[in-house]
């Protein structure tokens, strides 16, 4: 017998963390289970959001039981969820080509990348051809453009540095009636916790790893490293401050929440944690005269 699972996802976008809610559903349900092959039937899967693909995906690939994914949802095939889209796989030209498909659409399908500090130019490659796509498709003006590779740039650059990953995955979802970009971006490493540790740092579990990467406290042994750490507090303030966005980091059982609004760090239920670290980004892009991203450097 199979543990079978078929949840109604339609995810609202009031909230840039609605889509987790569902995505630990389905991780209780999974993990109480005394079955050890699940199947996902995925033909109610409407329209998810980035923070929902992307966690599942992650969690999909971590998950200890043996799972199928069955009758899979139009909108899944076209966001790639069951293939995703493999740049370093492919030639430069039938990446561009298949990125272009989406110039039009308000989303990209979601892209794997490379990790590893080897293969740095090849993921700034990869990155810059999604912020291209990204910023054509629903015009977004130039000093947000800004903001927005600055942004990216440092959590992806955190993948490469801390992560330990050989993997990074992003995907966005733009809501021109609202004007505001969702990204999601993830990779499979040994966290935030895992890098202090390798650094030698004590730390005792996920939550403190989490507050010690908002103090600006890095593992990584560089002249400026205790003043520029993982890059969070520069992101947070710049998004929410200065963009009026939201943002919100995962890793291993510990989610990190900052907006206008919210500033905290709280444990996740008992039996709910990632291998890796999830990073979401709520971006607002309508014209804001005044964002500048310099104001927001250290």
């Amino acid at each position: 017998m199979a543990l079978e699972i078929k949840e109604s996802i339609n995810i609202q976008d009031n909230k840039l963390t609605n889509g987790l809610i569902p995505v630990f559903h389905i991780m209780e349900k999974v993990e109480s289970s005394n079955e050890e092959e699940v199947v996902f039937d995925c033909s109610s899967v409407k329209f998810s959001s980035p923070v929902f693909a992307i966690s599942m995906l992650l969690y999909l690939r971590s998950c200890s039981k043996r799972y199928r994914i069955t009758n899979l949802s139009a909108y899944l095939k076209t966001i790639m969820f069951d293939d995703v889209l493999t740049p370093d796989a492919m030639s430069k030209e039938d990446f561009e080509s298949i990125l272009g498909n989406y110039e039009k659409k308000t989303f990209i399908p979601i892209v794997s990348f490379p990790a590893s500090e080897q293969l740095a130019k090849n993921k700034d490659a990869i990155l810059s051809a999604v912020e291209e796509i990204l910023c054509r498709q629903v015009n977004i003006p130039g000093n947000i453009v800004s903001g927005l590779k600055y942004i990216l740039g440092e959590m992806v650059d955190n993948i490469t540095e801390h992560s330990d990953s050989e993997r990074g995955f992003i995907f966005a979802q733009a809501y021109p009636g609202k004007r505001f970009l969702d990204i999601c971006i993830a990779d499979e490493g040994i966290t935030l916790r895992g890098s202090y540790l390798k650094a030698g740092i004590e730390i005792e579990d996920d939550l403190e790893a989490m507050k010690a990467a908002n103090k600006c406290i890095s593992s990584k042994n560089l002249p400026d490293a205790e003043n520029r750490g993982y890059g969070i507090k520069t992101t947070k303030n710049m998004l929410s401050v200065g963009l009026g966005g939201q943002y919100m980091i995962m890793s291993g059982n510990a989610i990190g929440l900052k907006s206008q609004t919210v500033d905290g760090i709280i444990q996740l239920p008992r039996g709910i944690r990632w291998n890796g670290t999830v990073i979401a980004l709520r971006i607002p892009y309508q014209e804001k005269n005044s964002f500048k991203v310099c104001d927001y450097l250290e």
